[in-house]
């Protein structure tokens, strides 16, 4: 369905209006055809001219300052955040942008853009450094971490150029007031990272069952275990046909999803979306049918299912 906020062209395709008898003819209506458009990535030179003006009484000349810039001496400030999203959130390498903008005749040097991710990355750290502080003002926080693949520096001759690294990623819950993640790059999965990370924090973390958050737990940190991943372990027993009883335990998750919908369509997704209230999300839960009760919070072994 092609979305009607979408900017408008219309292109009139008349025909001939001359009737081959040599009368002219009427208009008597119209049919219309919607087709969504495209328009490519365009560049172009955007030129920054300062006028000098000189007071010929008291010989001094006046010229407007430059505005403060990210990067000096770099293109302007949209076309590096344009970068940065293709790179982060679309995953585009460097090399592959180049190849991008090689096809519109524009040639920008992989090592100059990883200048200017680099500079960025440094003129944006007071933000990360803030949204971390604020993170750990949370009473409630999820926490994950995922592998990449990472270039070795240097490569060795003979040695595979590729080694992993892992990307932790600490976020607030769905329904909180603040709204944030911060991901934190480690060269491993070794608990010297979230320890760094949650230093001094005290509250109830979200997470699965990875012994790497285990230390945490000691130290004024409550466990609360994630569900979607306490389901995905039933789900790969169904799956391989390891476990009848998987079968009841995924009957009884889709009850409980169907329960989180019903309060999702109560508040965020109602007509008329509104704050979710947590005392009425607490009675929902507790008035279901049967009481509907799993204990997949700490982690569980197959020889236990």
């Amino acid at each position: 369905m092609i979305p009607d906020n979408l900017e408008v062209k219309t292109q009139v395709h008349e025909p001939l209006t001359v009737c081959d008898c040599g009368c002219q003819m009427k208009r008597i209506g119209e049919d219309k055809q919607d087709k969504l458009g495209l328009i490519p990535k365009q560049f172009y030179i955007e030129r920054h001219l300062y006028p000098k003006w000189v007071c010929r009484e008291c010989d001094i000349i006046h010229q407007a300052a430059a505005p403060s810039r990210l990067l000096t001496k770099a293109s302007p400030p949209q076309s590096c955040l344009h970068i940065l999203i293709s790179k982060y959130a679309d995953h585009q390498p460097l090399y592959r942008q180049n190849i991008i903008y090689q096809r519109s005749g524009v040639n920008i040097p992989d090592a100059t853009m990883a200048d200017w991710v680099g500079r960025c990355g440094v003129a944006m750290a007071p933000l990360a450094n803030r949204l971390h502080s604020l993170l750990l003002s949370e009473p409630i926080l999820h926490a994950d971490e995922t592998p990449v693949s990472i270039m070795k520096n240097p490569v060795k001759a003979g040695s595979k150029s590729l080694k992993k690294g892992y990307v932790w990623a600490y976020l607030t819950p769905q329904h909180g007031a603040l709204k944030a993640v911060v991901y934190d790059f480690a060269q491993s999965r070794r608990n010297e990272h979230p320890k760094a990370f949650l230093d001094k924090w005290h509250g109830k973390l979200i997470c699965d069952d990875y012994s790497g958050y285990k230390f945490l737990f000691h130290q004024g940190v409550s466990e609360i275990g994630c569900m979607a991943h306490a389901r995905h372990k039933f789900h790969e027993l169904h799956v391989t046909g390891q476990s009848i009883i998987s079968i009841d335990a995924l009957a009884l998750f889709g009850q409980l999803y169907a329960v989180e919908r019903e309060i999702d369509e109560r508040f965020e997704k109602n007509t008329s979306p509104m704050p979710r209230d947590p005392q009425i999300v607490r009675k929902i839960r507790q008035e279901k049918p049967n009481r509907l009760r799993i204990s997949c919070t700490n982690g569980y072994k197959k020889k236990d299912i």
